[in-house]
Protein backbone atom coordinates (compact mmCIF):
# COMPACT_ATOMS: atom_id res chain seq x y z
CA UNK A 1 0.00 0.00 0.00
CA UNK A 2 0.94 3.65 -0.42
CA UNK A 3 0.64 4.44 3.09
CA UNK A 4 3.17 1.70 4.33
CA UNK A 5 5.47 2.69 1.61
CA UNK A 6 5.07 6.27 2.46
CA UNK A 7 5.95 4.88 5.98
CA UNK A 8 9.28 3.27 4.78
CA UNK A 9 10.57 6.36 3.08
CA UNK A 10 9.32 8.17 6.44
CA UNK A 11 11.72 6.38 8.63
CA UNK A 12 14.51 6.02 6.03
CA UNK A 13 14.50 9.72 5.92
CA UNK A 14 14.68 9.86 9.79
CA UNK A 15 17.73 7.25 10.15
CA UNK A 16 19.60 9.45 7.48
CA UNK A 17 18.76 13.09 9.40
CA UNK A 18 20.16 11.10 12.37
CA UNK A 19 23.17 10.44 10.74
CA UNK A 20 23.40 14.33 9.10
CA UNK A 21 23.05 15.47 13.02
CA UNK A 22 25.89 12.99 14.40
CA UNK A 23 28.22 14.05 11.76
CA UNK A 24 27.79 17.74 12.02
CA UNK A 25 25.90 18.29 8.50
CA UNK A 26 22.79 19.74 10.09
CA UNK A 27 22.80 22.05 13.37
CA UNK A 28 20.92 20.69 15.95
CA UNK A 29 18.03 22.97 15.98
CA UNK A 30 17.11 21.98 12.31
CA UNK A 31 17.18 18.36 13.20
CA UNK A 32 14.85 19.01 16.00
CA UNK A 33 12.34 20.63 13.91
CA UNK A 34 12.81 18.55 11.06
CA UNK A 35 12.68 15.34 13.05
CA UNK A 36 9.36 16.80 14.85
CA UNK A 37 7.25 17.39 11.26
CA UNK A 38 8.49 14.00 10.32
CA UNK A 39 6.78 12.53 13.30
CA UNK A 40 3.91 14.13 13.28
CA UNK A 41 3.48 12.72 9.42
CA UNK A 42 4.44 9.38 10.10
CA UNK A 43 2.04 9.19 12.96
CA UNK A 44 -1.01 10.43 10.84
CA UNK A 45 -0.24 7.98 8.02
CA UNK A 46 -0.12 5.17 11.22
CA UNK A 47 -3.60 6.15 11.86
CA UNK A 48 -4.47 6.42 8.55
CA UNK A 49 -3.77 2.46 7.73
CA UNK A 50 -6.83 0.49 9.67
CA UNK A 51 -9.05 2.81 8.14
CA UNK A 52 -7.47 2.44 4.52
CA UNK A 53 -7.54 -1.55 5.17
CA UNK A 54 -10.86 -2.06 5.87
CA UNK A 55 -12.07 0.29 2.90
CA UNK A 56 -10.05 -1.77 0.82
CA UNK A 57 -11.37 -5.02 1.93
CA UNK A 58 -14.99 -3.81 1.36
CA UNK A 59 -13.75 -2.66 -2.06
CA UNK A 60 -12.17 -6.19 -2.39
CA UNK A 61 -15.45 -7.52 -1.46
CA UNK A 62 -18.10 -5.54 -3.65
CA UNK A 63 -15.98 -6.46 -6.69
CA UNK A 64 -16.15 -10.17 -5.67
CA UNK A 65 -20.10 -9.41 -5.51
CA UNK A 66 -20.01 -7.94 -8.89
CA UNK A 67 -18.01 -10.71 -10.22
CA UNK A 68 -20.56 -13.23 -9.02
CA UNK A 69 -24.03 -10.96 -10.41
CA UNK A 70 -21.93 -11.16 -13.58
CA UNK A 71 -21.36 -14.64 -13.53
CA UNK A 72 -24.98 -15.79 -12.82
CA UNK A 73 -26.60 -12.91 -14.88
CA UNK A 74 -24.76 -14.15 -17.98
CA UNK A 75 -26.04 -17.29 -18.27
CA UNK A 76 -29.91 -15.83 -18.76
CA UNK A 77 -28.79 -13.54 -21.67
CA UNK A 78 -30.59 -15.21 -24.05
CA UNK A 79 -33.62 -16.62 -21.37
CA UNK A 80 -37.12 -16.45 -22.73
CA UNK A 81 -39.37 -17.54 -20.15
CA UNK A 82 -39.33 -17.25 -16.55
CA UNK A 83 -39.59 -20.44 -14.53
CA UNK A 84 -39.01 -21.16 -10.40
CA UNK A 85 -35.46 -22.37 -10.58
CA UNK A 86 -35.18 -18.76 -12.79
CA UNK A 87 -37.00 -16.58 -10.26
CA UNK A 88 -34.99 -18.08 -6.84
CA UNK A 89 -31.58 -17.81 -8.39
CA UNK A 90 -31.77 -14.66 -9.19
CA UNK A 91 -34.16 -12.93 -6.53
CA UNK A 92 -33.39 -13.37 -2.82
CA UNK A 93 -36.57 -11.81 -1.73
CA UNK A 94 -39.75 -10.25 -2.87
CA UNK A 95 -41.45 -7.78 -0.53
CA UNK A 96 -45.24 -7.05 -0.86
CA UNK A 97 -46.47 -4.70 1.83
CA UNK A 98 -50.35 -3.84 2.35
CA UNK A 99 -52.80 -2.02 0.03
CA UNK A 100 -52.83 1.76 0.53
CA UNK A 101 -55.54 4.42 -0.79
CA UNK A 102 -53.99 7.13 -2.31
CA UNK A 103 -56.04 9.99 -4.12
CA UNK A 104 -59.04 7.43 -4.06
CA UNK A 105 -57.19 4.71 -5.52
CA UNK A 106 -55.81 1.67 -4.56
CA UNK A 107 -52.09 1.18 -4.90
CA UNK A 108 -49.37 -1.53 -3.83
CA UNK A 109 -46.20 -1.17 -4.14
CA UNK A 110 -43.70 -4.19 -4.85
CA UNK A 111 -39.90 -4.41 -3.78
CA UNK A 112 -37.53 -7.08 -5.07
CA UNK A 113 -34.45 -7.51 -3.52
CA UNK A 114 -32.25 -9.27 -6.41
CA UNK A 115 -29.60 -11.56 -5.00
CA UNK A 116 -26.12 -9.37 -4.63
CA UNK A 117 -27.80 -6.05 -5.69
CA UNK A 118 -29.29 -5.02 -2.64
CA UNK A 119 -25.42 -5.44 -0.88
CA UNK A 120 -23.87 -3.77 -3.79
CA UNK A 121 -26.74 -0.69 -3.23
CA UNK A 122 -26.21 -0.22 0.36
CA UNK A 123 -22.08 -0.38 -0.37
CA UNK A 124 -22.85 2.46 -2.55
CA UNK A 125 -24.76 4.38 -0.51
CA UNK A 126 -22.15 4.12 1.99
CA UNK A 127 -19.05 5.27 -0.23
CA UNK A 128 -21.66 8.76 -1.06
CA UNK A 129 -22.52 9.37 2.48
Amino acid sequence: MITERAIAVIASTLKNLYEDKCTGKIPEAVFIDLMSDFTKEQAAIEEQIPQLRRRFESVKETSGEIDDWLSLISSYMELETLDRATVTSLIEKIIVPERVKVNGKQTQELEIEYRFIKNLLTNAKEEVA
